[in-house]
């Protein structure tokens, strides 16, 4: 069976291998949705078939790696607030299950009994922003990513927040927000990249990639 550690490794350098795709030649993605599946790509074909398969407790045999995998949490996501009881779940970009527990997790719960559901222990979220995006609109939606890789309830060892950017006439504005919001973040890697030739990769929280630290690169 693939160990967590090894699933965390193949992510990470899935990621970078993002990151220098986007860099040597942003105009490669259309939208954002063109970076979530170059990442899934990147990820999956790591590793054969058959290492990604698992089975569930409820029966169907399943993937470990799913796009659109909905959180446990409940949230007002224009209000920013959790733990709602009528609330809607939220969604994940891109997730890994827990290798080690699949068996004794339901594929999907009934009677909303979502804790008994998978562990999403990898997690990454993406956004993209280009030419006049709106600012506001913008952080909103980081700090939205954030709360949903740092609420408890969703059980995220290993998040990932990555904002993609390409001529946006906001960045300075953004970068400055971010930084204040995720700057001694130690639970969520938050990484922004752009096109630019200056200052095009700024790590946004104190936590950040391995390969990152082995190589001394920093903010």
């Amino acid at each position: 069976m693939i160990s967590k550690n090894q699933l965390v490794t193949i992510t990470e350098s899935s990621i970078l291998k993002l990151i220098h795709a986007f860099q040597q030649n942003s105009w490669l993605f259309y939208t954002e949705s063109d970076l979530h599946c170059y990442l899934y790509n990147q990820i999956f074909n790591n590793l054969p078939l058959e290492q990604w398969g698992c089975e569930t407790s409820s029966g169907p045999k399943s993937c470990l790696i799913h796009k659109e995998y909905p959180t446990k949490e409940r949230y007002s996501r224009k209000l920013l607030q959790e733990g709602l009881k009528k609330g809607s779940r939220g969604h994940f970009d891109l997730t890994i299950w827990n290798p080690e527990i699949t068996k004794q997790r339901f594929f999907r719960a009934a009677n909303q009994n979502f804790e008994k559901e998978q562990q999403t222990f990898i997690v990454l979220e993406l956004d993209f922003k280009e030419n006049n995006a709106n600012i506001d609109a913008a952080f909103h939606h980081f700090q939205w990513d954030l709360m949903k890789l740092k609420s408890p309830k969703n059980e995220v060892e290993n998040g990932y927040l990555l904002v993609f950017s390409r001529n946006w006439i906001n960045k300075k504005d953004f970068l400055i927000r971010a930084l204040q919001c995720t700057s001694k973040e130690e639970k969520v890697v938050a990484i922004y990249i752009d096109n630019s030739k200056e200052n095009n990769l700024v790590a946004l929280s104190k936590k950040t990639i391995r390969q990152f630290k082995q190589s001394g690169w920093n903010q």
